[in-house]
């Protein structure tokens, strides 16, 4: 068994890479077939697409936004309050209540 391992590892390394690049060139193909207009290059394309982003300066967004965020008047927007006569709530604050009672009895 003097076969050279270097020479399996790099036929397994081609391999790997005639792979790849028959995945690769399916992938291409089925997409060649998928896109028929310049929309549908959208979809099917890795290439980056033209954005329509242009950042705003921090001053204009402290401008937009209201006063609450930054931290003027902090909970003027409110938040939700727990529902304290939930049922289950309810119930198990009477439990509590039973049980002490009968603790100290």
């Amino acid at each position: 068994n003097n076969s050279n391992p270097h020479g399996t590892r790099a036929a397994f390394a081609a391999a790997d890479r005639e792979k790849a690049r028959n995945d690769r060139d399916k992938f291409e193909e089925r997409n060649r077939k998928l896109i028929k207009t310049q929309q549908d290059q959208l979809f099917f394309s890795k290439k980056a697409r033209p954005v329509n982003y242009e950042p705003c300066s921090l001053k204009a967004y402290k401008a937009e936004k209201p006063a609450t965020i930054w931290g003027k008047g902090k909970g003027e927007l409110g938040k939700l309050q727990p529902d304290l006569e939930n049922e289950e709530l309810v119930a198990k604050r009477a439990n509590a209540e039973r049980v002490k009672q009968f603790a100290s009895q």
